[in-house]
């Protein structure tokens, strides 16, 4: 907790299954509940219920798992991902009324899309803060609508460019991908922005987007292309920080107009890296998933933004964490501190300075 303002800590990808929190990682226990308020990505659903969706991987974590949860100081959770539907409109709608129960708040999903939209509010130390959530990874009808259950959404539209000078000298090449996101959606989400901004002292976006690097073709780039307008013009709308996940590994970090951009926060707590029999809803095309294991997915960071008052924070620091083949986090040792904050600085443009302070690397606009 700060002593002279308010520290949130802002995690990736969730995905619990049953290990009691205390036990098996006390060192990010204490270092969450440090924290005024932590704000996660919730990856999977909380639910009994529900028929499994037509898709590739499919995560469903029992309702129990919510106290292990609590048990970490979690205050706001983010559904808004690509597995809020992989058990349908029940399991999504479980996972809401789990966390609320649990006293803990979602955001990103719901009833329709007024709920999806509904900030997460909570005050500490005077200050209001007000938290968003939104995907744009989107299975097919989990986008809420009006009286239609689903996540916030950011469409993306894809056009795929093929070289047809270079493709008959390298058949099998992946073309290259441009992507906007839909402009209804980002007047909706910018126009959500402003209003929290009016009644609240900080705005806190989360996002999930971005392309797994399982996934990208690596002449790609480590962005999509409307990843980075898309966060300022939300920035641009009001939001003091974003904040992303969804990739599996850290990405890059920027300051616009003086607000953070964690482009992804990599992975946090990810038991499923342990499930040798993981849900897969279909064996073709035949993918092979296993970068989605490699090094990179096996250290993440933890954000923490420190407010003093009203607007961008005053202090940003990630802190390292390594994550054990059980998908068990801990404070990075030196050599995974190291190596996370090589991935973080080796992305990040001329924008932001950084300051090693092992395992937390502290983070600055340029210039300030």
């Amino acid at each position: 907790m700060a002593a002279n303002g308010v520290t949130l800590g802002v995690s990736g990808d969730v995905m619990i299954i049953g290990q009691p929190a205390g036990a098996g990682f006390p060192d990010v226990t204490d270092a969450l509940q440090a924290c005024d308020a932590v704000l996660i990505n919730l990856e999977t659903t909380l639910t009994d219920r529900g028929a499994a969706a037509d898709k590739l991987i499919r995560f469903r974590s029992s309702p129990k798992c919510v106290g292990y949860l609590a048990d970490l100081g979690v205050t706001v959770a983010n559904i808004a991902n690509n597995h809020a539907f992989d058990y349908g409109v029940e399991g999504l709608l479980d996972t809401v009324d789990t966390l609320r129960t649990a006293g803990i708040t979602p955001i990103g999903g719901g009833a329709d899309i007024d709920a999806a939209l509904m900030p997460g509010v909570f005050e500490r130390n005077g200050l209001r803060f007000a938290l968003i959530g939104f995907s744009s990874t989107l299975p097919n009808g989990c986008s809420a609508g009006p009286g239609r259950p689903g996540i916030a959404p950011a469409r993306v539209l894809s056009r795929y460019l093929v070289d047809t000078v270079t493709i008959d000298e390298d058949p099998g090449m992946a073309p290259l991908v441009e992507t906007t996101a839909f402009a209804e959606d980002v007047k909706i989400l910018a126009h959500t922005v402003e209003q929290a901004k009016a009644e609240s002292d900080v705005v806190i976006v989360t996002c999930h987007w971005g392309v797994p690097r399982a996934l990208l073709a690596p002449y790609q780039g480590h962005l999509a292309d409307y990843q980075r307008p898309l966060a300022h013009r939300l920035i641009d709308a009001g939001a003091d920080a974003v904040l992303g996940h969804h990739p599996h590994s850290l990405s890059e970090v920027e300051f616009y107009q003086g607000r953070p951009v964690f482009y992804s926060l990599g992975n946090f707590l990810f038991h499923a890296r342990a499930v040798e029999d993981r849900d897969f809803g279909r064996s073709e095309p035949d993918y092979d998933l296993s970068r989605l294991h490699d090094e990179l997915t096996r250290v993440g960071g933890l954000a923490r933004l420190t407010w003093t008052g009203p607007g961008a924070p005053a202090h940003v620091d990630l802190l390292s964490i390594g994550i054990d083949g059980t998908g068990n986090p801990s404070i990075a040792s030196q050599a995974q501190h190291e190596f996370a904050s090589g991935i973080v600085r080796g992305l990040s443009g001329s924008s932001v300075t950084f300051t090693d302070a092992a395992p937390a690397t502290v983070i600055e606009q340029a210039g300030s």
